[in-house]
């Protein structure tokens, strides 16, 4: 009796085990097919793919937009012969290349009949995966436009070598490709049949193949060497302290270049300006002093000696880095240069004297025209006579000379070289002599704007020179007092710091082919001379070395005449022997 009560008692689940069975079976088939017929239409059914871009669940509009944006963002890649490394790399667009994707993606349907079908969501994608061909529509006009501006009228292609290059404090690599000339016609033909998909495409053209010096295997190897040079960082020794510079520094100044056929790399001295002079130059720097010389009609008289002064020599400093590094050394000793104090010269002068200013007083004072005159000896008595020479006068050709200055300056200092190209391919060796020996205005004129109206005034001002300007346009003024200057020091070798540049300024003016002025007047004796003219200006610049002692002349004429000029340079020369 217990034992039918207890069977009464079971579910019917438990009584009816298979029934139950189909019975939940079908239910869940029939909530499936439930849902695959409330599917929406407008959605890609799961696990569904175009050109191997997975589209899950995605609505065709979405799908459509992801497509066509992969497409638009996909580039073909041109490759030269066997190169690996594309040489160049395009989006479709660039050569006239588009593709809409709607047709493809409003073709992927669930049918009514599959969704009948329980489970099918899960599998209809197959039906539907990359049924439908992609179509490109192609703008011919842009591709010709696109491999005319690239290439020109021909196909050749510069070869590139692997190299490497910092970027975000990382050191990248610069793969090589090959290059050489190839089919234009090829070429063209190739892109305009060219299928990219989501992925881009490859194009493989073919010619005369120049294969790179660097490869991109070298490069990659070298990036390894690079990277464990310089990882431990490098110490800076300045004899009294260490600073180190970590590898995360160091990795920013880098720079890649070939040298012998290799790659190699170099500290960048630019990059590592800012670093070094705030670490290493503040420690080390010493500001230069100034020697005080006093002259007495261009004779020293007394000197006060400044101090020296240290600056850090960033160059060899990176230079020292470099090699320290390579041979595995961690703590190299710091860079410096002694500079010399920079000198002034105070310039006094005796009296001028009073017979050779009444001469010249007089002169002036009964012929025609206005003068400005100035004469100093430079050895002998060391007479000084002088006549309005602080009066400014249009220069004419006698700017020239400082010009000349200026020139010499940046020779001396390696910023120019003789061999520089100024003027119509003349270097500057033939044009310096052209602008003192022929007066030429085209080199002098190239030099000036080479040199700046500013720089050339600043200059001549620096030396004494201070009525001297250049800043107005097509109006250069000066003095006799200033050019008289200008010689004197030129002469008694205070300006310049090399006699070699000296001796090619004054063997210039020894060979100027204008010889109306002083030098008609004075026809025995040696003249080193710079004249200007121009409309009713007239001056004559002069070394002169006479048997009674070398002297300076500047006279400056306006509604004068050559010989004026030379008959005041030959009294002047007779008063001084007497």
């Amino acid at each position: 009796m217990l034992r039918e009560k207890f069977t009464a008692t079971k579910s019917w689940s438990t009584r009816h085990p298979r029934r139950f069975t189909v019975y939940a079976v079908s239910g869940l088939f029939g909530l499936v097919v439930i849902f695959q017929l409330l599917y929406p239409v407008n959605a890609l059914v799961p696990f569904s793919s175009i050109d191997n871009v997975k589209m899950t669940s995605l609505s065709k509009t979405d799908a459509i937009k992801t497509l066509n944006n992969r497409f638009i963002a996909s580039e073909v890649a041109v490759h030269f012969n066997s190169s690996d490394t594309a040489f160049l790399k395009v989006s479709p667009g660039d050569v006239g290349i588009s593709s809409s994707n709607e047709e493809r993606i409003l073709a992927m349907n669930y049918p009514w009949y599959l969704r009948l079908v329980p489970t099918s969501i899960f599998w209809a994608h197959i039906f539907n995966d990359d049924v439908t061909e992609r179509k490109y529509q192609r703008d011919e006009g842009k591709l010709v436009a696109f491999l005319t501006t690239t290439f020109g009228d021909t196909c050749h292609l510069d070869v590139r070598n692997a190299t490497l290059e910092v970027s975000n404090t990382t050191i990248q690599l610069v793969e090589s490709f090959s290059g050489g000339d190839c089919d234009f016609e090829e070429l063209a033909a190739k892109l305009s049949s060219v299928k990219p998909t989501n992925y881009g495409a490859k194009v493989i053209i073919s010619g005369d193949e120049v294969k790179p010096i660097i490869l991109t295997k070298e490069a990659e190897e070298f990036a390894v060497h690079v990277t464990d040079v310089i990882k431990g960082g490098v110490e800076i020794n300045n004899g009294e302290d260490k600073h180190k510079v970590p590898k995360e520094i160091l990795r920013t100044w880098l720079d890649f270049g070939v040298a012998d056929g290799k790659l190699d790399y170099s500290f960048n001295a630019k990059h590592s300006a800012s670093y070094l002079g705030e670490h290493i130059a503040s420690a080390v720097e010493k500001p230069t002093g100034e020697s005080v010389v006093v002259l007495r009609d261009f004779v020293e008289k007394s000197r006060d000696v400044g101090e020296s002064g240290i600056v850090l020599n960033q160059s060899k400093m990176l230079s020292s880095i470099k090699t320290s590094l390579e041979k595995g050394e961690k703590v190299v000793a710091v860079e410096v240069d002694i500079i010399q104090p920079t000198v002034k010269y105070v310039h006094t002068y005796s009296p001028d004297d009073a017979a050779l200013n009444a001469l010249i007083k007089k002169y002036a004072d009964s012929h025609s025209g206005t003068y400005g005159v100035s004469l100093r000896e430079l050895s002998g008595q060391r007479r000084s006579a002088s006549y309005l020479a602080g009066t400014q006068y249009m220069t004419a050709s006698t700017y020239k000379l400082f010009v000349a200055y200026s020139t010499l300056l940046r020779v001396e200092s390696g910023e120019w070289h003789w061999t520089d190209r100024i003027n119509a391919g003349r270097d500057l060796t033939q044009c310096f002599k052209d602008m003192i020996q022929l007066s030429d205005n085209k080199c002098a004129v190239a030099l000036l704007r080479k040199v700046t109206v500013k720089s050339l005034t600043d200059e001549a001002h620096a030396i004494g020179a201070v009525n001297t300007s250049f800043m107005v346009p097509y109006s250069i003024k000066s003095t006799a007092k200033d050019e008289s200057l200008l010689l004197s020091l030129l002469e008694t070798g205070q300006i310049l710091s090399q006699q070699s540049s000296r001796d090619i300024w004054i063997a210039a003016m020894k060979k100027n082919i204008y010889r109306k002025g002083i030098p008609k007047g004075i026809p025995s004796v040696i003249v080193a001379d710079k004249v200007g003219f121009l409309y009713g200006w007239l001056h004559d610049a002069s070394i002169v070395y006479s048997p009674k002692g070398t002297y300076v002349l500047i006279i400056m004429t306006e509604n004068a005449s050559w010989a004026n000029i030379a008959e005041l340079a030959a009294q002047i020369e007779t008063l001084r022997t007497k």
